[in-house]
C-alpha cells in the first residue's frame, strides 16, 4: 500500500471527500466575515459652501442625471459614489479643474452624469473641486451643492374638444 507524507495509512477516502470539509470551513468563514462587515461609511460632509461649477438635476429613461455647466472643455467631472439614505440617496460628485498648462476655448460646455437613481427617490448632491493635481481646499471632504429637486414632466393636457 502507498502512503503520501502527512496522509494515514488508513485514511482511504476519495480526495474530494478529505477536502469538502475544508471547503465548507473556508466558505461559511468568508460568509460571516462578509455578514459582518459593516461596509464603508459615507465621505466627510464639509461646512464649506459648494464653489464650483452651477449643477443642476434632469431626468433621462426614468433615472436623474446630474448636469454640469463649466466655463470651458478642460473640467472633468466624475461620480464617486450613490449612497442609499433614509427616504433619499445621495451622490458625491468630484470636478477636476484643468491644468494651466494648457489652454482651452472659453465656451461653455455641459457635462451629464448618470447616477442610476430613479426619478421618484429624491437625490441629494455633495461635490467637490479638485485642482488638476488632484488637491482640494477642503481636503477629502464634500460640500453640500443646493440644487433644484428634479421636476418630473408631466404629459401634457390638450383640451378636451366638444363635438358639434
Amino acid at each position: 500500500m502507498r502512503t503520501h507524507p502527512g496522509r494515514h495509512v488508513c485514511d482511504s477516502r476519495p480526495a474530494v471527500q478529505r477536502h469538502s470539509a475544508w471547503r465548507i470551513l473556508l466558505a461559511s468563514s468568508a460568509a460571516v466575515c462578509i455578514g459582518c462587515s459593516g461596509g464603508v461609511p459615507p465621505p466627510d460632509i464639509s461646512k464649506e459652501p459648494y464653489t464650483g461649477p452651477p449643477l443642476s438635476l434632469q431626468e433621462w429613461d426614468g433615472r436623474q442625471m446630474v448636469v454640469a455647466n463649466p466655463p470651458h472643455a478642460g473640467f472633468r467631472i466624475r461620480i464617486d459614489r450613490v449612497l442609499d439614505g433614509w427616504g433619499h440617496q445621495s451622490a458625491y460628485i468630484t470636478i477636476r479643474e484643468p491644468d494651466p498648462a494648457f489652454t482651452f476655448t472659453p465656451a461653455p460646455v455641459v457635462q451629464r452624469i448618470h447616477t442610476n437613481v430613479h426619478t421618484t427617490t429624491p437625490l441629494l448632491v455633495f461635490a467637490r473641486v479638485e485642482d488638476f493635481t488632484g488637491n482640494s481646499p477642503i481636503g477629502a471632504a464634500y460640500s453640500p451643492v443646493r440644487i433644484e429637486p428634479l421636476a418630473l414632466s408631466t404629459p401634457s393636457q390638450s383640451p378636451a374638444v366638444k363635438a358639434p
